[in-house]
């Protein structure tokens, strides 16, 4: 038997492309006879050759191509058309078992829909060129893109969740073995930098995709002081791209004489394949969120996150159990894409002798909560990774924080996707779960009794979306009914037709109060854009079916809310007893 011809279009950033090899891995699990070919773009391609179950990578340049239609005044001439005809002959003329698409953007989705295969997963075209999404948890990465505020599931397991079968826990995963060669290249670059096997190597990985997301590299500076200061066995190895040798010159420069040996700039001076050894190398990453924190977690280094800015951790924080994230602890964290941010002071609440403490008890192995009591840590927020127990990526308090409605609301909206995705609701999240999560948070709920009323509040805006998802299917089904009685009325058509359209906007303008019902809502109207029917019946049945998943969202997600809130109650009142 010919083996599965699969293909997987994935068009990102370093970072992505690590975080996608979860779904490679899990696809030679479950079509173990397959032929796999990947296709990148040619400046990330050297990071593939760690990649394992990949039998065949491919580039293509599409940012030269874009990079031509724009000087060309976006006039596609034939120099292009002749370039991208060439180049897609060898795809288009294959048959494909499942092609999967992991890139959001206009070419790869128009480059999908010429394809050929039995199954496709992701972002691709209809016939009429509207963007469509294939597949459930796409349809979610698609809502959460655009409010990134409602974002709660890890990247890994958005792309894991493509390819439905079960399949033992996953992980990233790169292959230093793959490369021997780079393993000693970078073996090299530290010995000629005076790193022995002996020295405790502290990296800084002071990049990052935006400004924004940068810690100042004048406390990146200050915190290796500290770090030499307290422990004159450690070296710090600042690493970095090309563009990151300023911070990486001035660390250098500015560090007191007596710890300039202890100091190694490696900005601009190591290959992607280097830089993964030698992240392998060391004890531990002290990361923006960037391509090396992923890095980090594919060859099982510890690391420390700092995040500030843009920076979405639920959506790309570092996947494998019990790695620290530093957050600031203010309202507006994190922006949105769309911000421009004109007082970047969350910057400023992440303190170089915060990391310090920090650093030093992971380096121990103490790093648990009752060991940070006492510690001055500021205007912080602590969380760890944890694999939750659908087996989805979790990041959770390590220093108790009060439990805002906005945390309690994301923490539900997870907590239910998950269970829907996995397709085991409704009896799956029980007393003892609400009670472990309500556990990693402070008391002091009591003390806000505005939770009880907003989620009221939330519950009533629930309950209408979920009548209105009721009365569209009950206008469906009555033309279904007329249709399969053949005795079509057209007015009484036209006037259910007018009502379900009614019913988008209700749903619309109820879903705008909510970050993650708006979400839901963006979903919907994915799922609708993707409706291919073009007889009355044929639209009918698929919104039908499109309100149907629509309502069952809701029910879970209130279902949820309902539990919560009882268990809420329920708590304070035992600590009321307790006190009296």
């Amino acid at each position: 038997m010919k083996p599965v011809k699969i293909l997987i279009i994935n068009l990102t950033r370093m970072g992505d492309l690590i975080e996608s090899t979860s779904l490679f891995r899990k696809i030679k699990v479950v079509y173990p006879d397959s032929f796999v070919t990947l296709i990148v773009l040619p400046e990330f391609y050297e990071i593939t050759r760690f990649f394992e179950c990949i039998d065949e990578v491919v580039t293509f340049d599409i940012t030269n191509i874009s990079g031509d239609i724009f000087k060309n005044n976006y006039n596609f001439n034939y120099k292009i058309y002749d370039y991208l005809e060439n180049y897609l002959r060898r795809f288009t003329e294959t048959n494909y078992g499942i092609v999967f698409n992991l890139t959001h953007d206009i070419m790869s989705s128009y480059f999908m829909y010429l394809l050929k295969a039995d199954k496709f997963v992701g972002f691709s075209r209809s016939r009429e060129g509207n963007l469509i999404q294939i597949g459930e948890i796409v349809l979610f990465f698609t809502g959460v893109a655009k409010i990134r505020k409602a974002s709660c599931i890890n990247l890994v397991d958005i792309y894991g969740e493509m390819l439905p079968q079960k399949v033992p826990a996953r992980r990233v995963y790169l292959n230093t073995s793959k490369k021997p060669d780079a393993c000693e290249s970078a073996k090299k670059v530290l010995s000629e930098n005076g790193v022995e096997d002996s020295d405790i190597v502290v990296s800084f990985a002071v990049g990052a995709s935006s400004e924004l997301k940068k810690w100042k590299k004048e406390y990146f500076l200050e915190l290796a002081m500290l770090l030499i200061k307290d422990d004159k066995n450690i070296r710090i190895l600042i690493l970095g791209a090309e563009y990151d040798k300023v911070a990486g010159e001035y660390i250098k420069e500015n560090i007191k004489n007596k710890f300039k040996d202890n100091i190694v700039d490696l900005t601009g001076r190591t290959s992607v394949s280097e830089l993964v050894n030698i992240v392998k190398r060391s004890d531990i990453l002290i990361t923006n969120d960037t391509g090396t924190m992923h890095i980090a977690a594919g060859v099982g280094t510890d690391v420390i996150v700092i995040y500030t800015g843009q920076a979405g951790y639920f959506e790309t924080g570092p996947y494998a159990e019990n790695q620290v994230l530093v957050l600031p602890d203010i309202p507006c964290f994190p922006c949105d894409f769309s911000v421009k941010c004109n007082n970047f002071i969350c910057a400023d609440y992440i303190i170089p002798d915060s990391i310090f403490e920090i650093v030093k008890l992971k380096l121990e192995n103490r790093l648990e909560r009752e060991n940070l009591e006492g510690l001055n840590l500021g205007k912080i927020n602590l969380l760890i990774s944890k694999f939750d127990k659908f087996g989805f990526m979790d990041y959770i308090p390590l220093k108790k924080i009060r439990l805002s409605f906005n945390d309690l609301r994301l923490k539900i909206f997870k907590l239910s996707m998950e269970s829907v995705l996995n397709k085991n609701i409704p009896d799956t999240i029980t007393k003892e779960d609400i009670t472990e999560v309500l556990n990693n948070y402070s008391d002091n709920i009591d003390e806000d009794k505005n939770i009880f009323s907003d989620m009221t509040e939330l519950l009533t805006i629930t309950d209408k979306m979920i009548n209105f998802c009721s009365n569209a299917m009950k206008d469906l089904k009555s033309i279904l009914k007329d249709i399969t009685g053949l005795r079509i009325d057209y007015n009484k058509a036209t006037a259910a037709l007018n009502a379900i359209e009614n019913s988008d906007i209700n749903l619309l303008f109820n879903g705008l109060i909510y970050d993650e019902l708006f979400v839901l809502n963006i979903m919907y109207k994915s799922c609708k854009q993707s409706i291919a029917s073009y007889d009355l019946f044929g639209f009918c049945v698929d919104s039908l079916k499109n309100f149907s998943k629509y309502k069952l969202y809701l029910q879970n997600y209130k279902r949820l809310i309902v539990e919560f809130n009882e268990e809420i109650r329920c708590n304070i009142s035992m600590r009321s007893n307790e006190k009296i």
